[in-house]
């Protein structure tokens, strides 16, 4: 089973930051257990608000309303949650694709830097370790419009492409100073999600990119390791029409 909506998974995926209102509307709804199909069609409706203009918003709804929790009950059944994650895609391409750049850095504005990252792949993917293909239809179309806002406005949308493309991992490490091994994170190129971009202007982005001073602490370690990986040996190139996914990327050339 999934975590607990309200528990350690969402405080990880978006810097601790807690939606305390929809928390207190989540426990409300368990609750009292409204009709499925009344409440799917609400959260439909708030998705179509929230996604143009408060990415992550719709995020907490979709991740509240529409993963599973242990111990507490299903707000949705597997169905409804698969129409609600249907309906968050279609809504995002709608919204951003294919010349809305300025749009998405509207959007993103106020949220974490793992924001777009699962928004994209979805809670429950990220939860099951689910990257397998592409993250949805779409896709190929959407991450150039991705890139385009990274050009236009990198302190703000770099942070966002860093966490598609980094491997977290830890290692045990002795600390000289205070005498004892103590458990470190360890940030790297990941090579294998480098796939889901345009290689040449990933590549560039990162070369030439440059953080906003205020990032997370995180980000920034894990941006500089990124960019010392691409600088001393870019990426080997993958081709979106040969993933796993079948989805093809997007043949029109950009001016």
């Amino acid at each position: 089973m999934s975590p607990d909506p309200s528990g350690p998974f969402l405080k990880r995926a978006l810097n601790g930051r807690d939606p305390e209102s929809l928390i207190s509307v989540w426990g409300m709804m368990l609750r009292r257990h409204p009709d499925k199909h009344q409440l799917l069609a609400t959260l439909k409706k708030l998705l179509a608000e929230t996604i143009p203009k408060r990415l992550h918003l719709a995020f907490f709804l979709e991740h509240f309303f529409g993963t599973r929790a242990s111990n507490v009950g299903d707000l949705l059944d597997g169905d409804g949650y698969r129409e609600m994650r249907a309906e968050f895609v279609n809504v995002l391409l709608q919204s951003f694709t294919p010349n809305g750049a300025e749009k998405l850095i509207d959007a993103v504005k106020g949220g974490a830097p793992t924001l777009i990252y699962f928004s994209c792949w979805g809670a429950e993917r990220i939860q099951k370790d689910n990257k397998i293909g592409m993250p949805f239809t779409g896709w190929s179309a959407f991450s150039d419009v991705l890139l385009d806002a990274v050009e236009l406005k990198p302190e703000v949308m770099l942070d966002q492409l860093v966490s598609f493309v980094t491997k977290k991992s830890s290692r045990i490490a002795f600390d000289f100073d205070e005498g004892k091994y103590h458990e470190e994170t360890v940030f790297s190129l990941d090579e294998e999600a480098c796939r889901l971009f345009d290689h040449g202007r990933l590549v560039k982005l990162i070369q030439k990119g440059a953080l906003s001073k205020s990032s997370v602490p995180w980000i920034q370690k894990a941006y500089q390791m990124v960019h010392e990986s691409v600088s001393q040996r870019p990426p080997p190139e993958h081709s979106l029409q040969n993933s796993s996914s079948g989805y093809k990327k997007n043949s029109k050339k950009r001016k």
